[in-house]
């Protein structure tokens, strides 16, 4: 299914009637697919061998019958509990050595024991001899949100699985990566505090980093290597899949998030023919920005691991349980539904049709009431469906005409967060996880890189660590945010980007560490730059940059240099370098450039940053409310959204002579004079304007 437009709905939650009541709404609504059973393997087994898919069969046949079609999970990411109380061992184990909890928070049992994954093989390979010939099946999700605890558990301190079973997998891990015990040794620096280990046996799981006065060389591995196993995992189940069923999309779904709390989605999403996105923009407090920043982190994700990029759960109701629990409009989700389209989303699911009216997430996020009725957030998903359905074939060969990428940096953020560790408490005098130059220091960062273009109507993309070097010379300018940790190759390709012509913009702390966490004794920011390292420090209170002004804290490089200085502190260190490199430009700022972007008082920092930026090929004149996204294959297109409850008036003018611009939703030709495109959107309009030229 090429752009699947649907809801989540959970048969086994109802009533034969009101589960056929409710496929036919979905069906009259012009939804196309209905997603269940991601969830839902002790409701199907549950008795030990004992199989009951009576309430999944009904489903299917009614789906069928209406024309739907079926998102269905596998059901394995949530063990049954008499499974759990069967084997007690394949629990999750916390770094303080009690087991996960049994009812409720995920996931609830350890992937890596090897007899855990036998009943799970036995389970799944009955659901896809039941289905996987089924007319109604388009698309598996293997799991769900796969990840590690704490997914659903509140405290942040706590750190999963440390079981026998994954203890026994991060040592196979290890052997396969290192060899030997020497060089092993040699890696995570086993030499300091006489830890040196005597063979691969006497390695335990990390407990704690850098915070506890832990190797947070193990720990940036264990990280790693928690990735690679989930990774592992999914493929795994894809594999059995495709013993059965050689034709449907197999993917799974996921979030952004703080480094310790999600994965590697880069790694996750290696080998899945989809990886969905699960966001809810009230319940995160999501503004426009922010929401367009993760989309096209997502999409970044699935184009470099050529996975199709979908929302799995689009928020539908309100929050309950966890986030902001504010009411949510139908206004709201139609623009969302919008922004993530315009930012690449090539399918849409909602979660969910109906709120449970049971369990952990009783009352929460339905698109209708609690007793069936239809709501305006029906309706307005509606509209959208039917918007949609028309945007999705204009611009299906169409890519993101993006100049300027992110760099994401996975490792850099985790080294970043282990430093400074969980908020905790912690002796008088001393500093205990402060989030600013910790948990939210990367986040807080990329989203800052993210503002430089989003004010500036300049559209942006990710690149991640593991595709770094490939992927450059295509762009015209990189931004590098908390660049802490770089490999030696990945520094190369950087600096030969910018010879090509290139222009690269980063900050604070620029290559200090290697890709193990082990600090150089020059960083690469001495010979990159051509500065004289003196040190880094956490800026005590607030630092003022002279002439631009604004409120700087987190990190600050003390170096001395011959280059010119484009920007000095008020107390007279140099803050902004120039340096010219080939046929292109660095701007080292020696600070925590990024993070600090988010503040208003530093927008004069965001307009200098502006000057050393390719010019946007457009000139938008509009309110900070509306949103212009450019598409082109043949075509160009701008997808235009007007995020205010008030009519907007647009201007957009092009370097080349425009001949006709027409509103493909709306049917109607935009007015154009002297190459200038003229429209208004309505309060929370939409536009997709073609521009020919």
């Amino acid at each position: 299914m090429q752009n699947p437009f649907g809801v989540t709905f959970y048969p086994e939650l109802w009533s034969k009637n009101e589960v056929k009541e409710a496929f036919v709404l979905i069906k009259k609504s012009g939804f196309n697919i209905i997603r269940f059973g991601e969830i839902s393997w002790g409701e199907v087994e549950p008795k030990d061998g004992k199989f009951d898919f009576r309430a999944f069969d009904e489903a299917f046949k009614i789906a069928q019958k209406l024309g739907l079609k079926i998102l269905l999970g596998l059901g394995v990411s949530q063990a049954p509990q008499w499974l759990i109380a069967k084997h007690p061992e394949f629990k999750q184990v916390s770094s303080c050595g009690f087991t996960h909890p049994e009812y409720g928070p995920r996931p609830n049992v350890c992937r890596d024991n090897p007899r855990f994954l036998k009943y799970a093989k036995r389970y799944v390979e009955k659901v896809l001899k039941r289905y996987a010939k089924h007319p109604a099946l388009a698309m598996w999700q293997i799991d769900n949100e796969p990840n590690y605890p704490p997914l659903d558990l509140t405290n942040n301190c706590l750190d999963f699985c440390h079981c026998p079973a994954t203890r026994k997998a991060f040592i196979d891990w290890l052997r396969e990566r290192y060899k030997t015990i020497d060089k092993l040794n040699q890696a995570m620096g086993t030499s300091f505090w006489g830890n040196r280990l005597g063979n691969f046996a006497d390695i335990a799981t990390p407990k704690g980093g850098f915070w506890d006065a832990g190797n947070p060389h193990f720990y940036l591995e264990w990280m790693r290597f928690k990735s690679e196993q989930l990774s592992k995992w999914l493929c795994w189940l894809k594999g059995l899949v495709r013993k059965y069923d050689k034709e449907h999309p197999v993917g799974t779904n996921n979030f952004v998030g703080i480094c310790c709390r999600t994965p590697d989605h880069l790694k996750l999403a290696r080998g899945m023919d989809y990886y969905g996105w699960d966001v809810y923009p009230k319940g995160t407090r999501n503004s426009p920005e922010s929401l367009a920043e993760h989309a096209d982190h997502w999409r970044g994700i699935c184009e470099a691991n050529n996975a199709a990029f979908i929302l799995s759960e689009l928020q539908g109701g309100r929050n309950v349980r966890w986030g902001y629990p504010g009411w949510v409009k139908g206004e709201e989700i139609y623009t969302w539904s919008h922004q993530v389209a315009a930012h690449g989303a090539k399918g849409i699911l909602y979660h969910a049709l109906r709120p449970p009216l049971f369990g952990s997430e009783t009352g929460g996020f339905g698109i209708l009431g609690a007793d069936g009725g239809e709501t305006d957030r029906l309706q307005e998903i509606v509209k959208a469906g039917k918007e949609l359905k028309q945007v999705w074939p204009i611009i299906k060969d169409a890519k993101l005409k993006a100049e300027i990428a992110i760099v994401y940096l996975k490792s850099a953020e985790i080294q970043t967060y282990q430093e400074e560790g969980p908020v905790r408490s912690v002796p008088a005098g001393w500093v205990g996880g402060r989030g600013d130059i910790g948990l939210m220091y990367g986040l807080d960062s990329i989203a800052g890189a993210y503002r430089v273009l989003w004010d500036w109507d300049l559209p942006g993309e990710f690149l991640f660590e593991d595709n770094l070097a490939k992927e450059l010379p295509s762009y015209k300018a990189i931004l590098l945010p908390n660049p802490y940790l770089l490999d030696t190759k990945t520094a190369q390709a950087l600096m030969q980007f910018v010879k090509n012509g290139g222009s690269l913009i980063t900050e604070a702390r620029f290559g200090m560490k290697d890709e193990l966490g082990h600090l150089r004794p020059q960083p690469f920011l001495q010979n990159f730059f051509s500065v004289r390292y003196i040190g880094t420090e956490v800026i005590e209170g607030e630092k003022t940059l002279k002439k631009l002004g604004g409120k700087i804290t987190g990190f600050r490089d003390l170096i001395e240099t011959k280059e010119e200085v484009a920007g000095y502190f008020e107390d007279g260190k140099p803050a902004l370098i120039l340096k010219k490199v080939g046929k292109g430009t660095i701007v080292y700022a020696t600070f925590s450039l990024f993070a600090n972007l988010l503040k208003y008082e530093n927008l004069n920092i965001v307009r200098w940053l502006r000057k050393h930026l390719p010019e946007p090929f457009y000139k938008l004149k509009a309110s900070e409310e509306v949103e212009i996204v450019p598409w082109e294959d043949k075509d160009l297109f701008f997808y235009a959204i007007n995020h205010a409850d008030k009519e907007e008036k647009v201007k957009i003018t092009l370097q080349n002579k425009v001949k006709k611009a027409e509103d493909l939703l709306g049917k109607s030709d935009c007015v154009v004079l002297q190459g200038t495109i003229q429209f208004s959107l309505m309060p929370r309009g939409v536009k997709l304007i073609k521009v020919h030229q």
